[in-house]
């Protein structure tokens, strides 16, 4: 049976592994915060992700040899979850970072799904993102990856690969307002 949290561990593994065969980018990258040469990690926020989803995999990535982990929003600050009642610091702006070896796309309820999904400053941030990290696909290992719903939100952008596998999670029981 499929659960979120195996699908988390999942993802949490692929990039790990992919994180670690990364070669670091030609060229400066916008985000320096931890000046290593290993990969250059983004895990993007928005409004109404799922706390684990971008948190798990930071725990995981951010101990592997030169990594840097960056969060990173629309606009820099905090960030709430699905839950209002827990934020997370975006220490980056999309506007801030132009290259990354990774990206991490998390999950949320329906409101922060859509949400995403809707958000054209978003989508178009990931797109540029995207086919940075892809084209070099030959040369080196590079991720556009996601946590769960987080697949839908890159499914907006058409981020997929045609023919690959995409696990997720479970869908969103509906689309309508989170009922409580």
């Amino acid at each position: 049976m499929t659960t979120r949290r195996n699908v988390l561990r999942g993802t949490v593994a692929t990039a790990a592994l992919a994180a670690a065969a990364a070669a670091p980018s030609e060229g400066a990258h916008a985000v320096t915060s931890g000046g290593g040469a290993g990969p250059n990690i983004g895990i993007l926020l928005y409004d109404g992700y799922s706390l684990l989803d971008p948190t798990g995999p930071a725990e995981v990535l951010s101990r592997l040899p030169d990594a840097t982990v960056t969060m990173i929003a629309e606009k820099r600050g905090a960030v709430r979850t699905d839950t209002g009642d827990v934020a997370v610091v975006a220490e980056r702006c999309i506007t801030d970072v132009d290259r990354l070896d990774v990206l991490l796309v998390p999950g949320a309820d329906s409101r922060g799904t859509i949400g995403a999904m809707t958000n054209q400053a978003l989508l178009r941030w990931i797109r540029h993102i995207h086919r940075h990290i892809h084209r070099h696909i030959h040369r080196h290992t590079r991720w556009t990856t996601s946590v769960c719903t987080g697949s839908i939100v890159l499914a907006a952008v058409d981020c997929s690969t045609e023919g690959k596998r995409r696990p997720t999670g479970p869908p969103p029981r509906t689309l309508g307002p989170r009922s409580t």
